[in-house]
């Protein structure tokens, strides 16, 4: 609990229950404004025992709801990846030919190792040029004697990479996963567990398949759902075009995406109106999880209208939030509620 005007924590409870909430929320009677997130607990708290105070759904909590959900109805139609050739129409004026990828990540990092060994030149002294590019002196050391290329991907150590050819030969022959760990137990002395091996053959299996530039990804789609557009996207010429070929071939991917778009466009206008004609969007009945995220609005209509027409959010209160679960770290998990109250309130009032 934080109060908007003086940005302190009030106090920390250590239930979600309505009912000790409620009671809580009696001894301070004087409250007007809450701003919270879409918990109907919450809800009905609040509406119990300050019938009067203005509730104010967030609109971060709003916008996040509906992502998640767009991204259940986005997983529901589309696999993980997509090879080019099964979603492009083969009537698009542009071919999708393969070229090689080189990210905008990439090239920078490319640039800025030519210009670290470019001042070290004129140097020739480490520390100077990690001071002058803020960048460990060591890491400068690495780009000058040329002992590091900026890969996309990390090799890691597995100890199951040495028993891979077992593995493999294993799996060719149908056995179970369960029958391959206890086989890498009593033969191998592989001491991991069963999700360890499942998450190796997780990795093996990624880079097995094609290389993006051959596939529209599917995080691709979800990233798009987070105010950007397909040219805000680290994307290759190639990608980008196997991209707007995907979404202009599925239409239901497309419409997801501007639905999301169109309710961004609401909270920021601020319009009552405009959320109104929103919640009547033919197309949100058709996928089921937006439906009961309009559903969910509807519940909280008056919420959720206050937190798109008001300047108040729970932008405070999630910064504290962040501090009280730093503080958690630092007690190790093994202190009760009550003094992680009083070491969290102590810190609130001295500082």
């Amino acid at each position: 609990m934080i109060d908007s005007q003086t940005r302190k924590i009030i106090d920390l409870l250590d239930s979600r229950l309505e009912e000790d909430v409620a009671a809580w929320l009696r001894r301070f009677p004087h409250i007007q404004v809450i701003s919270r997130d879409g918990s109907p607990t919450y809800a009905k708290a609040i509406a119990a025992a300050l019938p009067d105070a203005v509730q104010i759904s967030d609109r971060f909590h709003l916008m996040r709801n509906l992502t998640d959900r767009a991204m259940e109805a986005i997983h529901q139609r589309m696999p993980r990846v997509v090879k080019c050739e099964e979603s492009p129409n083969p009537d698009l004026e542009t071919p999708l030919i393969a070229m090689e990828r080189t990210s905008t990540a990439r090239k920078n990092k490319l640039d800025l190792m030519e210009r670290v060994r470019t001042r070290y030149q004129e140097c020739h002294n480490f520390s100077k040029v990690a001071r002058e590019f803020k960048i460990d002196y060591r890491t400068v050391q690495k780009y000058v004697s040329g002992e590091w290329s900026p890969s996309t991907e990390r090799d890691r150590y597995h100890p199951l990479i040495p028993l891979r050819p077992v593995i493999e030969k294993a799996l060719r022959a149908g056995l179970k996963l369960t029958v391959l760990l206890q086989t890498l137990h009593d033969k191998h002395g592989y001491k991991g567990s069963y999700s360890s091996l499942k998450g190796f053959l997780g990795n093996v299996g990624r880079k097995k398949r094609l290389d993006p530039t051959d596939a529209v990804h599917r995080s691709q789609i979800d990233r798009l759902l987070f105010d950007r557009g397909i040219y805000d996207l680290m994307l290759t010429e190639t990608e980008r075009k196997a991209l707007i070929a995907y979404l202009k071939e599925h239409r239901d991917i497309q419409e997801i995406l501007n639905i999301v778009t169109e309710f961004r466009i609401v909270v920021g206008a601020a319009s009552k109106a405009k959320l109104d004609r929103w919640l009547l969007h033919p197309r949100l009945d058709q996928f089921i999880p937006l439906k009961k995220f309009k559903e969910s609005v509807y519940r909280d209509y008056d919420a959720v209208m206050m937190g798109i027409t008001r300047i108040e959010s729970n932008g405070i209160a999630e910064g504290k939030v962040n501090k009280i679960k730093n503080v958690k770290r630092q007690m190790y998990g093994h202190c009760s509620f009550e003094l992680l109250r009083q070491k969290v309130l102590n810190l609130e009032y001295s500082t």
